[in-house]
């Protein structure tokens, strides 16, 4: 595996900052193996890309740390960034402290501009833990015809000491017609995908109904929909962003 530490100089924190850039690349055995002397120069594989924020109170190394991530990019060629978020909850904070800039900015800029390896034809996903996890939340909601997908590992649903007013409230993003239309296209594509596999996929997604948002799971096997139910009991943090199915 090739695993890069960057350190660079960057305009939405005015100072430099580090990351840690994971590129699929040959293993001991396949570099004694390996009879092209420009092995790297004449490969033309590309590969997604995964964007990972860790949790308050870690930095960049923490997936790597605690997790066996590397080997599962390693096994499945997916190269991977890790953002230092310096306990900033991957927002603009202004004036030097622009986080969600950084990332959608000036970081995809320098990956997708120095790597060959990176295309924007292939996924680019976005994933986090904790304030990681609302980061992702956060990032994907706002920029949903970017990523393929946001992971949101036990995130946080608010930024602790901060008013989230400022930056707009995951409530609101989940009300963001981008979101609830690229949910429904998604959802249209497995349908269409799904007569290759003999499963049933239970898929939960926000569904717009008369202009109330429900949690709800549809069923899709074989190419069609088998059914769709809506949660009607809802804990207090879901009922901030979803209407009970209680009187449907």
């Amino acid at each position: 595996m090739a695993l890069l530490t960057v350190d660079f100089h960057t305009k939405s924190l005015a100072r430099r900052t580090k990351m840690d850039v994971f590129i699929p690349s040959l293993n001991l055995g396949g570099c004694l193996k390996n009879q092209d002397p420009n092995y790297y120069q004449n490969n033309i594989e590309e590969y997604p890309l995964v964007i990972f924020l860790h949790g308050f109170g870690d930095n960049e190394k923490a997936w790597q740390m605690n997790t066996q991530i590397l080997k599962l990019c390693e096994d499945y060629k997916i190269a991977a960034c890790f953002i230092n978020g310096e306990n900033k909850w991957y927002l603009n904070l202004g004036p030097i402290d622009n986080y969600y800039n950084l990332i959608e900015e000036e970081v995809l800029d320098f990956l997708y501009g120095n790597f060959r390896c990176l295309s924007k034809n292939k996924p680019l996903v976005i994933a986090g833990v904790s304030m990681g996890g609302y980061g992702s939340l956060y990032h994907y909601l706002k920029n949903v015809d970017k990523y393929a997908c946001g992971i949101a590992l036990s995130p946080a649903i608010r930024p602790d000491r901060l008013d989230e007013t400022q930056f707009g409230t995951l409530k609101d993003l989940f009300f963001n017609d981008d979101l609830l239309n690229a949910s429904l296209k998604g959802l249209e594509t497995l349908r269409k995908e799904s007569v290759n596999y003999d499963l049933i996929f239970v898929v939960g997604l926000p569904l717009k109904i008369n202009a109330k948002v429900y949690n709800a799971a549809v069923s899709i096997s074989n190419g069609e929909y088998l059914g769709v139910s809506v949660k009607s009991y809802l804990t207090s943090d879901e009922s901030r962003y979803f209407t009970s199915g209680k009187d449907m």
